[in-house]
């Protein structure tokens, strides 16, 4: 194979997922100083242990392709020498393109683990977006465990589509939650989007 090809299919790969986790990243860092200027009616809180988990498992990768560019004689080094016939300045460089798309993932598992969720009095922020009163149509509020789901699709809780996550809410913010939520459900329904 040709020396050139290893840097032409990892480094476009490796940009495409850097933008991209760059501008998730961005628009929820956006939405968050939104968040922090409106007036909180009630905290939501993300269940984010799968973060911590994703985010423990790319460190892990970044650490083992650093040190796979540190040595010459490292598996992946010599595999990837052996497969493209590239030398070792190019395979590092194709290491250190995948080393930022993973440091760009971290940032962005960062950004999610620190991101808040709250009910405001225009709408509702989750990590999945920013959901305005006429985007809620249903919701469903387990009192006992203190869970909130919602769901943005017209045919209410037929499919998984624009559901959202399970949400955490205080017991004691339960019932003015049911008193907004009933109130603003469904708010601009005669509108057609």
């Amino acid at each position: 194979m040709p020396t050139f090809l290893l840097p032409l299919i990892i480094i476009p790969i490796c940009a495409i997922v850097m933008m991209s986790c760059s501008m998730f990243a961005y628009r929820l860092i956006k939405r968050q100083r939104k968040l922090n200027r409106s007036i909180t009616l009630v905290k939501l809180k993300n269940r984010k242990v799968h973060f911590f988990i994703f985010l423990g498992v790319i460190a892990g990768m970044t650490i083992y392709v650093f040190i796979q560019m540190l040595f010459a004689t490292g598996s992946e080094v010599s595999i990837l020498t052996r497969i493209f016939a590239a030398s070792r300045t190019v395979v590092n460089i194709s290491l250190g393109a995948l080393i930022f798309a993973l440091l760009s993932v971290a940032f962005l598992l960062v950004v999610l683990i620190y991101y808040k969720s709250a009910v405001v009095d225009k709408g509702i922020y989750t990590s999945s977006g920013y959901l305005e009163w006429y985007h809620v149509h249903d919701y469903i509020i387990d009192e006992e465990k203190g869970i909130v789901i919602l769901t943005s699709n017209k045919e209410t809780f037929s499919t998984i589509a624009g559901t959202t996550t399970p949400l955490k809410v205080s017991k004691d913010d339960i019932s003015k939650l049911k008193y907004i939520l009933g109130k603003n459900k469904n708010k601009f329904s005669a509108i057609n989007y």
